[in-house]
C-alpha cells in the first residue's frame, strides 16, 4: 500500500526541474538528514515514511544523476536550464556558461 502511495505522490508532484512525470525518483536534499532511503520503506508506519518525505524532492532520475554529478565534481554539460536555478537553490551551486562551481561569500 504504501508503495503505490508513494508512486502516486511522484507522479502526481513530477519532477521539480523538468515537470516529467516519468522514471521519478525521490531525492534527498541533505543527505545528512537522510535516515532512511524511501524506496525500502515498504513496511515502516507511513507517518515516519511522510516524514522522511518532507527531506526530499521528486526528481526524473536522469536529472537525479545530474544532481548527484554536480555534487560529486563532475562537470555536466547536458543539463536543462531549470538545474541551474535548482543547485542555486538547494546547493548554492551554480554554472557560469563553462563549469559548475560552488557560489562564494554566501549568507544564509
Amino acid at each position: 500500500m504504501i508503495r503505490e502511495i508513494l508512486n502516486w505522490l511522484k507522479t502526481d508532484m513530477g519532477c521539480v526541474i523538468t515537470g516529467s512525470k516519468e522514471d521519478l525518483v525521490f531525492h534527498h536534499i541533505n543527505p545528512d538528514e537522510k535516515e532512511f532511503e524511501i524506496s525500502k520503506c515498504a513496511t515502516m508506519a507511513m507517518q515516519r515514511v511522510m516524514d522522511e518525505l518532507d527531506k526530499c524532492v521528486v526528481l526524473n532520475s536522469s536529472v537525479h544523476g545530474k544532481v548527484h554529478s554536480i555534487l560529486d565534481g563532475d562537470q555536466v554539460t547536458e543539463f536543462p536550464e531549470e538545474l541551474v536555478e535548482f543547485m542555486e537553490k538547494f546547493y548554492a551551486w551554480t554554472h557560469d556558461g563553462t563549469s559548475w562551481h560552488p557560489i562564494l561569500n554566501i549568507v544564509r
